[in-house]
């Protein structure tokens, strides 16, 4: 009939343009990864084997801890070679690795057996993370910054959460973390890594003023000095990227800038209150803050409207 005469026409793809097909990079991933995972667990077996033998006192408990650091670290090392080579997906396995077993190690050293002190391992956890947070934004590797933002995260409240003595050298820590990752996040676009410390730093100093109204090993005056500078950090950094045009202030800023004032400088006031100590200077403080903060924000509309 005419209507079966003719050539065949070729069939079109109805998924092609639809967005149904799956990015290639994820087919990759997904075609790689039964190879990463039993790498994975073959170099958690390697740490669970230097634990045995630290374990058993066939090695001396500090050079197991120090053999369990490197061990973890070196991987971290590889991350960066494989970034290096444009292999994503290795250096994030890698760093997976890496991460599962720093940061386990760091909690149970110092807070389960006190083999390491608190600052030790606020110091190390702060300058792994800093080292992931450098590798990922060297070769763009933004699922292996937002990974150690996140593990981290959880160590150091674990270990703020573990003893009222961690929560000095943990909150620093995480403070620390939360500004690298603001900074970080804005220049290189690492925004999981940037919004997952920010959430770090948010409730390390929630918990740095409970445990300093409890009484429970942190000196009030110590922790109304160290939310008062958290609060004034962060703006400070938040306010000079938008005064020297580094990023436009947006829902992130804003949202973060209210939380900081209400956990740090609130924070502190409530510490304050409940402790009775540097309550005036602390009202006489809100009010300088108050009209400074008010100047900055009249200053950055000024500059947003000339733009």
């Amino acid at each position: 009939s005419p209507a079966s005469s003719g050539p065949p026409q070729p069939t079109e793809d109805v998924t092609a343009g639809t967005g149904e097909e799956l990015p290639q990079a994820f087919i990759v991933g997904l075609e790689k990864a039964p190879a990463h995972i039993g790498r994975l667990l073959l170099v958690l077996g390697g740490a669970y084997l230097i634990r045995a033998l630290a374990g058993d006192e066939q090695v001396p408990a500090l050079a197991g801890v120090g053999a369990g650091l490197c061990y973890g670290l070196m991987w971290l090392v590889f991350a960066e070679r494989a970034g290096r080579r444009g292999d994503a997906h290795a250096s994030t396995w890698h760093g997976v690795a890496a991460a599962a077993i720093v940061y386990p190690l760091l909690w149970e050293t110092a807070a389960r057996f006190g083999i390491i002190s608190f600052y030790v391992a606020s110091a190390v956890l702060l300058g792994a993370t800093l080292a992931a947070f450098w590798i990922a934004a060297r070769r763009t590797l933004p699922v292996l910054a937002a990974g150690f933002a996140g593990a981290a995260g959880i160590c150091g409240l674990a270990l703020m959460v573990s003893s009222g003595e961690a929560s000095v050298p943990a909150s620093l820590a995480l403070f620390g973390l939360g500004l690298a990752g603001l900074v970080l996040g804005r220049r290189f676009v690492l925004m999981a890594a940037m919004s997952t410390t920010a959430a770090s730093v948010d409730a390390a100093a929630l918990v740095l003023g409970i445990v300093a109204v409890r009484g429970a090993g942190v000196p009030a005056s110590t922790a109304i000095v160290l939310l008062v500078l958290f609060f004034v950090a962060y703006v400070t950094v938040i306010a000079e990227g938008a005064l020297a045009g580094r990023w436009r202030l947006d829902g992130f800023d804003r949202s973060q800038t209210c939380v900081v004032l209400l956990l740090g400088f609130g924070g502190a006031m409530f510490v304050a209150r409940r402790t009775a100590m540097y309550e005036l200077g602390l009202g006489l403080g809100a009010v300088v803050l108050a009209m400074g903060l008010y100047l900055l924000a009249f200053t950055v509309l000024d500059r947003e409207r000339r733009r």
